[in-house]
């Protein structure tokens, strides 16, 4: 059903804590929306890993900020629940949202800053993330944060996203939009090269 593993405790983290670039440039990011003055400003966190959006969790909770979280592993009536709460509570400006189970079928106007922990190979996928906040009814300006880390795999998988949407381009001009919307195994021998 709709049960949820618990998050990492608070305790547990900080033994196991090494430090992250990531989670330390969105608790910067996330203060500077704060400090900027419209405390109605509210952000998504898309990452396709719920490990992710469990660290982000706890990071959020050693900052003092209530959020809420939707993801694959809850319930319809749960996920109801959190969208309902992040659209009527002023209090919660936070959203975390697995990418896969955030990209569709969402209205989430009440954010105007999205940011994405982590690339997905496929572009598509992230632009439906993105337009869940970007829709008819938005009245603000979309901010997008890339959270990618230089010289790791990451940058592999922005180029193949590039690469992705020039096929699909090609492929729309030419009627074959599937077949470049397929991750092919040159694509993976390309991330370990």
């Amino acid at each position: 059903g709709g049960e949820r593993r618990p998050v990492p405790s608070l305790a547990g983290f900080h033994a196991q804590w090494q430090g992250s670039a990531k989670l330390d440039c969105l608790e910067r990011e996330l203060g500077a929306m704060r400090r900027g003055g419209d405390p109605a400003r509210k952000a998504v966190v898309f990452s396709q890993w719920t490990y992710m959006l469990d660290l982000v969790e706890v990071l959020l909770r050693r900052m003092g900020w209530r959020h809420t979280r939707l993801d694959g592993s809850m319930s319809q009536q749960q996920r109801e629940d959190a969208l309902e709460r992040f659209a009527t509570e002023t209090d919660i400006p936070v959203m975390l949202l697995s990418l896969k189970a955030g990209g569709v079928g969402l209205n989430l106007t009440q954010a105007s800053l999205v940011f994405l922990i982590d690339p997905w190979w496929n572009p598509a996928i992230e632009a439906q993330a993105i337009d869940r906040v970007h829709r008819l009814g938005q009245t603000r300006a979309v901010q997008v944060r890339r959270l990618v880390v230089r010289d790791t795999v990451e940058g592999k998988l922005l180029a193949l996203q590039e690469r992705k949407k020039q096929l699909a381009q090609t492929a729309l001009q030419s009627g074959k939009l599937e077949e470049a919307s397929k991750l092919k195994l040159e694509d993976m021998i390309d991330f370990f090269k």
